[in-house]
């Protein structure tokens, strides 16, 4: 199994989860870490790791973030970078979440991480008014 902990800045983790909650069910397996307001590095990071600790049977453990560069991508960063069973995400939305909710039982990381970043891609997506027209062209 390879264990899901998703974090950034305010309330970004527990917000996601919440909606990733409604669509598929409660996860059991899939912690929520913010970077709140006030809080600094160094706790972000002790909050990490007491929630990675939670995945010691875990074959791998991907940590989930908001934004490349940002603090809870960083301090997710300084945990992998010597750790051959952690990995980090950038750009975390909800499409790649859902989609790595259901292979995480089944996959290995390297499988489990090209996964997430192709079904983040392809949850990312406009509409415009020139959408909706060929829409309607098709309904007709």
């Amino acid at each position: 199994m390879i264990g899901m902990i998703i974090s950034g800045h305010g309330h970004f983790a527990t917000g996601i989860l919440s909606a990733l909650e409604l669509i598929s069910g409660k996860q059991e397996t899939i912690y929520a870490v913010d970077f709140e307001e006030g809080m600094s590095a160094d706790e972000l990071g002790a909050n990490l790791d007491q929630a990675m600790s939670s995945f010691d049977k875990a074959t791998a453990v991907v940590l989930f973030t908001d934004l490349k560069g940002g603090t809870p991508f960083n301090q997710a960063f300084l945990r992998c970078q010597n750790n051959e069973r952690l990995a980090v995400v950038a750009g975390t939305n909800l499409g790649m979440l859902l989609a790595s909710s259901f292979v995480k039982q089944t996959t290995s990381l390297n499988e489990f991480l090209t996964n997430a970043q192709q079904q983040g891609t392809v949850a990312i997506d406009y509409c415009t008014a020139l959408s909706s027209q060929e829409l309607d062209a098709e309904d007709e």
